[in-house]
């Protein structure tokens, strides 16, 4: 062991002046040493030696190719690149539409999947003509054109070493220029597994129609980036872990991405990745949200096959995952679409910035020193399990203060047992967003769902309570958060009378959703319920006058002139008044609809009413029940939304 320690050291040391590469090939480390400052090169051969003293494994042997023409001649032709070592070899994605060369007419090596991919056709190998788009600089506000050049063959790396990958480096030009500015458009797959980059990656002004995957030892000294990029089917990028004392880069910038985009990086506090300015119109996940069942299953189900084929075929399975998870809410009694295995991996220095996100799925991912400024949400953020940590000397936005979510429907996930709001640093857009886990289990008997769900929105509330100093935001966040734990009270007595364990389960959730959608009709359950409990009181009312016109309004007619008129002589005296009687309908159900306000609004019953026939004295005391009901709803759930009511009635 401590031979191993001191080899080690002594391959460390020659790395960091540039003498040793230390790659990762199926997820192991190799080392290769170079010889008076070149690589050692034998029978057009290079051999990259286990870099662990316990790992007995062979030498991983890579083709050496320095014949950039010959290289692209194989991409072109459409072959799977495996195991070559190009570390000297200076490579850009332009070269794969600029070096013209001889296709050979033999049929191709065409990487294929060993899934069959839904909604995939298969990868069609015919030429496409140039064309020429038009798009906007919102910077200069000029009209750029540009030129599209297409490659119609997939890219495949598999096992490769890379030297430095250069972007494309012509100017910025624009219709009053005579140049024009080319972009590359790649129709099929570039998939690059298991593939080290010695020198950084730049990749500018390309379209990628199809999926786009990085995934390897992705970090090193020299900054990498991607400008400019459009990416019409998914992108996974996943960086492993970095053997390293140096600082890397890795900046996505002015990238558009049409389906999920994954990141999923190693947990090195060295690096530091950049997303700014960029449209995700789908899935933004940094992958760590596959629950533990699920990642079981597919473990078993691929452990056979290649690592290539088996790297592959999950980053589209996930990413078929993702796509369907965020389309509903789950209701689950065992396997929970969000119980994930423990995560114990850090993601550091990650920075999105500037940004727009359909969903951001954070769930079951440790940050530090991340942040997230000026992104906007679209639909949902999953924050379940996720943890935010910060450097005593970190000087940025912490963890959610600086998202926003410009619609009205914004979800945010968490899970009962592991939500903070602090933590999480929840803003003002709490007033337009809905917060709740995405699973539901209303019949897990290890917790009492009431009381988790109670104690949840009593965090968000009491969070509220101390987060925002306007009280009739925090009034009205209360209302809000208050309206949504009864939603999900009434769900879950709505699975209990479906499914009861008993009749007294039965009877007792029948009561209380009763009770709740009774409280959600007339109140809205205290958020912005006025408009329901002007038109429930408003129809009470007129239902009892229709009742007392129809059935009792002689009745009526009799008690308000021996209440009011007692006097006939008296009233006599003035010519324009009079006593009237029923005789005219109108008049009549006037008297009717007024006689109902009093005993609505009226919360003492006067002796007097005690005096009517019995059919009309129950109504009466129907309707005054009613009154008294509707001035309690009024003074618990509505009152205390209007500081003026609280203060005059003192609640």
């Amino acid at each position: 062991m401590q031979i191993q320690s001191i080899k080690n050291k002594a391959i460390m040391q020659a790395r960091e002046m540039g003498d040793t590469l230390i790659a990762r090939f199926n997820n192991k480390l190799y080392y290769i040493l170079k010889t008076n400052n070149t690589w050692p090169v034998e029978n057009g051969k290079v051999a990259f030696h286990p870099f662990s003293r316990t790992d007995t494994s062979k030498d991983i042997v890579l083709e050496y190719l320095r014949d950039k023409t010959e290289l692209i001649k194989r991409v072109r032709n459409g072959d799977t690149i495996r195991e070559c070592f190009m570390g000297d070899m200076r490579l850009s994605f332009n070269d794969f539409t600029d070096v013209q060369v001889t296709v050979n007419e033999a049929a191709p090596v065409v990487f294929k999947s060993q899934k069959s991919k839904k909604g995939k056709p298969e990868k069609e190998i015919a030429a496409a003509p140039k064309k020429v788009t038009q798009s906007h600089s919102s910077a200069h506000r000029k009209r750029k054109i540009s030129e599209s050049v297409p490659f119609s063959k997939p890219i495949v790396f598999n096992n490769c070493v890379f030297g430095p990958i250069m972007a494309d480096t012509s100017a910025d030009m624009y219709e009053e220029d005579v140049q024009k500015k080319k972009r590359l458009e790649f129709k099929e797959d570039v998939i690059m597994i298991n593939c080290t980059f010695t020198a950084g990656i730049e990749i500018t002004d390309c379209d990628f129609e199809k999926d786009f995957v990085l995934a390897g030892q992705l970090l090193s000294p020299t900054p990498s980036l991607i400008d400019n990029c459009d990416f019409g089917g998914m992108c996974y990028l996943y960086s492993c872990p970095e053997l390293s004392n140096w600082q890397s880069s890795f900046s996505f910038s002015l990238c558009t991405f049409a389906k999920p985009f994954i990141f999923t990086t190693t947990n090195s506090d060295r690096a530091h990745y950049t997303i700014q300015r960029c449209k995700i119109k789908d899935i933004f996940s940094l992958g760590r949200s596959v629950p533990d069942f699920i990642t079981k299953k597919f473990r078993l189900s691929y452990s056979g096959l290649d690592y290539f084929y088996r790297l592959d075929d999950y980053t589209d399975w996930y990413t078929d995952f993702l796509t369907n998870k965020y389309n509903k809410e789950y209701e689950l009694d065992d396997d929970s679409i969000e119980d994930f295995m423990h995560n114990d991996r850090v993601l550091y220095n990650v920075t999105v910035s500037h940004s727009t996100v359909k969903c951001l799925d954070l769930a079951n991912t440790n940050l530090h020193d991340c942040s997230f400024e000026d992104v906007a949400i679209g639909k949902c953020l999953d924050a379940t399990d996720c943890n935010f940590t910060y450097t005593a000397d970190y000087k940025g936005k912490e963890a959610l203060e600086d998202v926003t979510f410009p619609g009205s429907d914004g979800i945010i996930y968490a899970g009962f047992k592991t939500f903070s709001p602090e933590a999480l640093k929840l803003g003002v857009y709490m007033e337009n967003i809905k917060i709740h886990p995405l699973n539901h289990d209303y019949f897990d008997s290890s917790s009492d769902f009431l009381e988790d769900n109670a104690n949840f929105y009593n965090l968000i509330k009491d969070y509220a309570a101390k987060k925002f100093t306007t009280q009739e935001l925090v009034t009205t966040l209360k209302a809000r958060f208050e309206h949504e734990k009864s939603a999900w009270e009434r769900c879950y007595y709505g699975r209990h009378i479906a499914h009861p364990e008993g009749a007294g389960d039965f009877i007792s959730s029948l009561f209380h959703y009763s009770l709740g959608w009774f409280l959600e009709a007339t109140v809205s359950t205290g958020y912005k319920g006025e408009w329901k409990f002007g038109s429930w009181v408003l129809s009470l009312i007129l239902l009892f006058s229709l009742v007392y016109y129809f059935k009792h309004h002689e009745a009526i007619i009799d008690y308000l002139n021996s209440m009011y008129n007692k006097d006939e002589d008296a009233v006599a005296k003035f010519p324009t008044m009079k006593v009237h009687k029923s005789f005219n309908g109108f008049r009549d159900y006037m008297r009717c609809l007024w006689f109902s306000c009093m005993v609505f609004v009226d919360p003492r019953l006067p002796i007097t009413f005690f005096n009517l026939r019995v059919g009309l004295f129950g109504l009466v005391l129907t309707e005054w029940l009613c009154g008294l009901l509707a001035i309690a709803l009024f003074l618990i759930f509505l009152a205390s939304n209007y500081p003026f009511i609280h203060s005059l009635i003192g609640i």
